[in-house]
């Protein structure tokens, strides 16, 4: 049911932070890859245990739900508690505040507009595309495709002809730029620079600022977060420790559950066959079955 499947993904989030305390490595959140893996495991340990132990199983269950439905009741996530320090100082909030204020300030300055100026026009060029492709009534499967390839074209081309204007304007007598740098003594430099050597720099410089610019805002979201989550932390009304204490608990159960099994992941894993849920490749290992 979709209430199991969201216990599921929200009890996967408890098994990752106690494996990251047990290793000692600093808790950080996994790559979404990472995230399914580890609901895939929690699944097919779960459906396995169940079927083998469902009295002490179901118990845990509802104990889990019970602990995400308080957690929801006052609006903080697994995570929340999680990532909670046990001690917040303000030199804390700072450094969130910090990663916020580098990130919004690169966001807004050369990156952003290095990225809107080398990628913008082919950006909307590429959708007049699709939706001059769509309107003629071609097949999907086919827009996709031309989509695709004028990307290709389009994005090379507009980093060609902006690198060749940019160092027009940087490097040619008569482009007002160059006439502006020459007449400032500390500008003056870049007047004598390569011609080749600029073009390529801004050849370059196009898609790798729209990559930076793709990071800083996972960076200027992230460390926004954090400073909302901060503030949650400061709630005292959301008993705390409470909710660390019984959460750790059932993070210890849950990884408990699985430590004796072969679940997907492992070296030992063999995927099922084909029609197969996982939990039909399940198996206790070698030194549980001796026990």
């Amino acid at each position: 049911s979709w209430s199991e499947r969201t216990m599921i993904w929200r009890g996967r989030s408890l098994v990752y932070a106690e494996k990251q305390r047990q290793t000692g490595v600093d808790l950080r959140k996994p790559s979404f890859a990472a995230s399914v893996l580890a609901a895939r495991r929690l699944r097919a340990g779960w459906e396995f245990m169940a079927e083998h132990q469902p009295a002490s199983t179901k118990a845990l269950a509802e104990r889990c739900g019970s602990h995400f439905d308080t957690l929801e009741q006052r609006g903080i996530t697994p995570y929340d508690v999680d990532a909670r320090p046990e001690r917040l100082s303000f030199p804390g909030y700072i450094k969130h505040f910090g990663q916020w204020i580098w990130a919004f300030s690169w966001m807004f300055g050369l990156v952003t507009w290095s990225a809107v100026a080398g990628n913008y026009v082919p950006y909307k060029g590429n959708g007049f595309v699709s939706r001059a492709l769509k309107r003629r009534g071609i097949e999907p499967s086919a827009v996709g495709t031309m989509k695709v390839v004028s990307a290709v074209v389009m994005f090379p081309l507009w980093w060609v002809a902006a690198s060749a204007f940019v160092t027009w304007s940087l490097l040619s007598a008569q482009s007002p730029v160059n006439e502006l740098l020459l007449s400032h003594w500390l500008l003056l430099e870049i007047t004598r620079l390569p011609a080749l050597g600029v073009f390529v720099v801004f050849l370059l410089w196009w898609p790798i600022s729209a990559r930076l610019h793709l990071k800083l805002y996972a960076n200027l979201v992230r460390s926004y977060q954090n400073l909302n989550r901060w503030k949650i932390w400061k709630d005292e009304s959301k008993d705390w420790a409470e909710l660390v204490e019984e959460q750790r608990r059932l993070s210890v159960e849950l990884v408990n559950l699985g430590a004796g099994l072969v679940l997907p992941g492992d070296p030992e894993w063999k995927d099922p066959p084909s029609g197969h849920d996982d939990v039909a490749s399940v198996r206790f290992r070698q030194s549980q079955n001796a026990v």
